[in-house]
């Protein structure tokens, strides 16, 4: 608790603390980042397991339950925890700043999980798909998520050249396991609403683990998409072959019919 006393103190001085809010903030710690940990799926750590055996024994339970981006719920969490360690309570304001401060350190420790150990090839690959297709008047990005084309034999073409487009970004899907699923899926859908021009206005770590997501969520829907239609193109081809049949059937049989039935009338007479 040395070091977040010592590394932290202008952060108090900021919020309007005084040496009380000193020990009050590793319990604010240990209460974020085991809702983060506990929304995201991530394994808690020490500081987890301890905050496990609160007095309260239902604030785990509370977490798994509640908003991750709701900021009122952070601070019911907070004063329902000290609460339970009968620590006094500072201002609300105070415990608000201070909740968002530590979301922000957890939200930065989840971007640099997903990011961590890219290349300098691969972040440089991932800011070129902001960049406009020489050619084209979009985006490479935009270009990668337009909806899925016809079932045709030449729409199939193009859209495993989306996919391979994505696949030579280099992004291992390993990096996928490194945070929980519901994280990355919901950093992806953000990047996905927002315009290529605020993407690129992002901060590295932030842009690059947004893009990053993307490309994860990009090579999973067109790895779908080029399944659907091949099947789709397969099913198609079958359908063809076996109307083709059918009426090739139909035409040879029609002069066998008429035969037997001229026989058939003969032996009546």
């Amino acid at each position: 608790m040395a070091n977040h006393r010592t590394g932290l103190r202008p952060h108090f001085d900021r919020v309007g603390l005084d040496r009380i809010g000193l020990d009050i903030f590793p319990v604010i710690i240990i209460i974020i980042n085991v809702h983060i940990n506990v929304h995201n799926g991530l394994p808690m750590g020490p500081e987890g397991r301890a905050y496990g055996t609160t007095q309260r024994g239902g604030s785990q339970e509370t977490a798994r339950q509640g908003n991750v981006d709701d900021d009122v719920f952070w601070v019911l969490l907070v004063l329902e925890e000290l609460r339970a360690r009968r620590i006094v309570c500072p201002p609300l304001t105070a415990i608000e700043r201070l909740c968002g401060m530590v979301r922000a350190r957890a939200q930065r420790q989840l971007w640099r999980r997903l990011t961590d150990g890219l290349t300098d090839r691969q972040r440089q690959a991932l800011d070129q798909l902001l960049e406009v297709r020489s050619g084209g008047g979009q985006s490479t990005l935009a270009w990668l998520r337009q909806t899925a084309y016809t079932a045709t034999t030449g729409n199939f073409s193009k859209l495993i050249e989306r996919l391979n487009q994505v696949r030579a970004l280099g992004i291992e899907p390993e990096r996928a396991t490194r945070v929980h699923q519901n994280y990355w899926l919901k950093l992806a859908r953000e990047g996905g609403q927002c315009t290529v021009q605020h993407l690129a206005e992002l901060e590295p770590l932030r842009r690059h683990a947004t893009l990053t997501a993307l490309a994860l969520d990009l090579t999973a829907t067109l790895t779908d998409e080029a399944f659907n239609m091949f099947e789709h193109l397969i099913g198609k081809l079958f359908k063809k072959s076996e109307r083709a049949h059918t009426e090739q059937f139909h035409a040879s049989g029609k002069p066998s019919t008429r035969r037997y039935g001229s026989t058939f009338g003969s032996a009546k007479r």
